[in-house]
């Protein structure tokens, strides 16, 4: 006899393969996604918040205006700037923009909770800013334009 055995030489196992990735890693990646979406949805509603909060404050600067100088005139043609600003900030520009009397009420009616601009703030709104004699009624049309703003979606006032 010869004195070696016939055995081969040692084989060492295959490597680890990196995909497809252990179930920790799965759940590392979930859980940064969700991380991510939440702190995206936080700061899309702290950026509806504070659109809310500008507009309001606005509002209240057009109204002590108004207690200045009474013009109703003046008045009407502020709130119709600020409803369209906060309009074309949330709303598509394409949708907003180029609405005006009777259709620019029923953007701001449907996209509220209530109907705020039925009657005397929807006349005064449409018809003040143009007007010599007014005839509006400003502090419906003030109540009108802060129950909007106040309704508007994407958390608290």
């Amino acid at each position: 006899m010869n004195g070696e055995l016939p055995l081969r030489d040692i084989h060492l196992p295959a490597g680890v393969p990196w995909w497809p990735p252990a179930a920790g890693w799965w759940l590392l990646l979930v859980l940064l996604i969700v991380i991510g979406m939440i702190l995206w949805a936080v700061r899309h509603a702290r950026q509806r918040q504070r659109l809310r909060r500008q507009a309001l404050d606005e509002l209240q600067r057009i109204e002590q205006a108004f207690a200045e100088h009474a013009n109703t005139q003046q008045l009407a043609g502020a709130c119709s700037v600020l409803l369209r600003r906060v309009a074309i900030s949330r709303y598509p520009r394409q949708e907003v923009a180029g609405l005006t009397g009777r259709a620019w009420l029923d953007f701001l009616n449907r996209h509220g909770k209530t109907r705020p601009f039925d009657d005397a703030a929807a006349a005064t709104l449409l018809h003040a800013p143009y007007e010599k004699d007014i005839t509006g009624n400003p502090q419906a049309l003030l109540n009108a334009c802060r129950r909007w703003l106040q309704q508007l979606p994407g958390g608290s006032a």
